[in-house]
C-alpha cells in the first residue's frame, strides 16, 4: 500500500552551496572537474548536472537580508560530499591537485567497492569534494 500522494508536485531539485569566491569556484568546477555550464547569472552558475555554486555573501546579505552572515574562513562543517564520477580517477585526481586543493585522501576502494578520492575545494571550503569512479 502506497501513502496518498500529495497535491504539492516537485518539478526540480538541485544542491545550490555557498561560496566565497565565485570565480575561482566557477573556475575549479568547470576548468578542472569539467562540469558544463548551463547557466552563469554572475553570483550563481548553474552547471548541467543539477548542481550549483552561489556567492555566499550575495545571498545572504541581498536575498537572506542578513549582512556579514557569511562566516570567514571554511564552510559545510564537514557535513557535505558531492560526488563526481569518471572513468580517469587517477587523471581526475592530478587535475585536482594541480588546481591547489589539498587532498584529504588518496585514492582508495572504499567499502561499497567503489574507488575515491577526497579532497577539498580550492576556495577553502570544509566540506570534500570526492571524485570517484562508479
Amino acid at each position: 500500500m502506497h501513502p496518498e500522494e500529495p497535491d504539492l508536485k516537485i518539478t526540480h531539485v538541485e544542491t545550490i552551496v555557498l561560496v566565497s569566491d565565485i570565480a575561482r569556484s566557477t573556475a575549479f568546477y568547470r576548468d578542472v572537474l569539467g562540469q558544463p555550464i548551463k547557466h552563469d547569472y554572475g553570483q550563481i552558475v548553474m552547471f548541467e548536472h543539477g548542481f550549483s555554486i552561489h556567492d555566499g555573501p550575495d545571498l545572504l546579505e541581498k536575498t537572506y537580508k542578513t549582512p556579514g552572515a557569511f562566516p570567514n574562513g571554511p564552510q559545510g562543517k564537514d557535513n557535505i560530499d558531492i560526488h563526481f564520477e569518471t572513468d580517469d580517477l587517477e587523471g581526475a585526481l592530478d587535475e585536482v591537485v594541480k588546481s591547489g586543493a589539498e587532498v584529504i585522501h588518496p585514492i582508495e576502494v572504499q567499502p561499497w567497492a567503489s574507488a575515491s578520492s577526497a579532497s577539498t575545494t580550492p576556495t577553502a571550503t570544509s566540506w570534500r569534494s570526492v571524485i570517484r569512479i562508479g
